[in-house]
């Protein structure tokens, strides 16, 4: 019985520090780019997580803009960005290394991928 509840909590622990690693991970600062007509446009990153918000910065040539409506849950990322005015939704998912994002501009979908910043 002992062993068993033994165990069990092990496991548990085990299971609650893999979720908190993987939660943190997103922590920091990403950098990636996009094709926006033909011409390559750096993006960079620095996501913060509080529970299952995500706050944080998204910079462009066109300059900074705050994450809001920001979430994160499991894998899933959504937030969105005002830039020059137009909000940009953007959505994807968080692996390891890297953010696979999906970003909505004025009715065109790109898409990028994030690595951590060195």
């Amino acid at each position: 019985m002992y062993k068993k509840t033994l165990t069990t909590s092990i496991l548990v622990f085990g299971c609650v520090l893999v979720s908190l690693a993987f939660v943190a991970g997103l922590d920091g600062k990403w950098v990636g780019q996009v094709n926006m007509s033909g011409n390559p446009l750096a993006l960079t990153y620095t996501f913060k997580v509080d529970g299952d918000k995500l706050t944080g910065v998204a910079e462009s040539p066109y300059g900074p803009s705050a994450i809001e409506n920001g979430k994160f849950k499991g894998d899933s990322v959504s937030f969105t960005t005002n830039v020059s005015g137009y909000e940009i939704p953007q959505s994807g998912k968080f692996y390891k290394d890297s953010v696979s994002l999906d970003i909505e501009v004025q009715g065109s979908k790109l898409h990028t991928v994030l690595v951590r910043a060195k």
